[in-house]
């Protein structure tokens, strides 16, 4: 009987104890309402983008701002082997077989070029890049527009610039065909950047004017001026002006001021013009409606924060969307627009 008491008594007492509490408290991570993540709501299907390696690093952040805030899972990036020797047009060759779904490249190369490549389809101006050029004063004195190199002892302007398989050689090329009336004779030899800064500053080289591309400011101009201590280089001004380089409305070069880094009493912000083309991001016919109306409804309503995390060329002058009438956008950058941006805005630059 003693035991029954004993048992009913410890029954008792535990019954009187929270336990639940302490059972509840400790699994009370467990009852919270987790949302498990709908995975079917985020795109599978495997997407490639591509550009010219001079891109690598503006292209490489974009595709992880996409990654991290679309719905997009699975994009891919991939660049043309350097030595190829036609790699732009294996490049638009590829997205128009829809080898790759995405191209970012200069205007002035992919001009004209959908008789060529019927399934290529415009989006979006993606960025600008400025076009530099820089002579050696000491030699060549009241040089003010580039036809008056011509006046010194060598009739044939030569210029340098970096290697054959690399866009600054494309757009230098590209440049100096259209402005061959004032230019008529000129060369180009090919070298890496570096060397080319060394040759630019000896007197007794045969290099007349170097040029690069850049952003705008540019690094690259910034560190030129910074480590000319003895002040012989300047800067070539190029306006359009001068030269016959946009067919009719079609507009591949636009003109801009150069901006510094470290702007100085020497080199002011908006005293030196130069030019620039627009980079567009081009994709092709085959790629859905859908992929395309989620990266441009994201360009277009995420443009500060895009620009806050790239590194490299900045997104901007989006109102010239597919100005370059010559590419056909493809048909849901219009829906995009109208759902985006005004109706006045979208047609003054279809």
């Amino acid at each position: 009987m003693k035991i029954y008491l004993i048992l009913l008594l410890v029954i008792i007492l535990f019954s009187s104890m929270n336990c639940y509490e302490n059972y509840y408290t400790f699994f009370k991570p467990f009852e919270l309402k987790t949302k498990m993540i709908d995975t079917r709501k985020y795109i599978q299907d495997i997407y490639i983008f591509s550009s010219f390696i001079e891109n690598k690093n503006f292209l490489n952040s974009f595709v992880k701002i996409l990654l991290s805030n679309t719905e997009l899972v699975n994009l891919e990036v991939i660049y043309p082997e350097s030595k190829r020797k036609d790699y732009i047009n294996e490049l638009l060759n590829s997205l128009n077989i829809n080898k790759t779904q995405f191209l970012i490249a200069p205007v002035p190369l992919v001009y004209l070029k959908n008789d060529d490549y019927k399934n290529i389809r415009s989006m979006i101006n993606i960025s600008n890049t400025s076009f530099y050029m820089i002579y050696n004063s000491e030699y060549y004195k009241n040089i003010i527009q580039l036809s008056d190199f011509t006046k010194f002892d060598k009739k044939n302007i030569i210029f340098g610039t970096s290697y054959k398989n690399t866009i600054s050689y494309e757009i230098t090329n590209n440049f100096l065909l259209r402005a061959k009336k004032h230019i008529p004779k000129y060369s180009i030899v090919n070298d890496s950047f570096s060397n080319l800064i060394t040759k630019i500053k000896d007197s007794k080289s045969d290099i007349n004017i170097i040029t690069f591309l850049d952003s705008n400011p540019s690094t690259k101009l910034q560190n030129i001026i910074d480590n000319d201590y003895e002040q012989k280089l300047y800067i070539q001004e190029l306006s359009l002006d001068l030269f016959d380089l946009n067919l009719h409305t079609e507009y591949i070069f636009n003109q801009e001021y150069i901006k510094f880094e470290n702007p100085s009493l020497l080199y002011p912000n908006f005293e030196y013009k130069t030019l620039s083309f627009t980079n567009i991001l081009l994709t092709n016919s085959v790629v859905p409606n859908k992929i395309i109306n989620i990266i441009l409804k994201f360009i277009l309503t995420h443009i500060n924060f895009i620009n806050g995390q790239l590194k490299g060329y900045i997104i901007r002058d989006l109102n010239s969307i597919s100005s370059i009438n010559t590419l056909i956008p493809h048909n849901e950058v219009h829906n995009v627009l109208h759902d985006v941006k005004p109706l006045s805005s979208i047609y003054n630059n279809i």
